[in-house]
């Protein structure tokens, strides 16, 4: 069976519970390890630099209906949400 492996580097991962500069292996469409900003992976795979990028795993197409709420509505909307009044 031939192995898919993919090693996303650099970018900034959203846990289940934190925010972390780590790096993914994934391998064939599942991720097999967290590797530490730097880490050496000497191993056969595609690399995927996520430079400036936030990886969120599982979250495909992420998107908010902001724009679908009344006009009035929507700048306090948005601004509660960014941690203003």
């Amino acid at each position: 069976m031939i192995q898919n492996k993919q090693l996303i580097c650099n970018g900034r991962v959203v846990l289940p519970n934190r925010v972390e500069d780590v790096s993914l292996l994934v391998e064939d469409g599942r991720i097999t390890a967290l590797l530490e900003k730097g880490s050496d992976y000497s191993g056969d795979c595609e690399i995927i630099d996520a430079s400036g990028k936030i990886v969120m795993p599982g979250m495909i197409d992420t998107h908010n209906h902001m724009g679908a709420l009344q006009s009035g509505r929507r700048q306090s909307v948005v601004r509660h949400q960014c941690g203003g009044r």
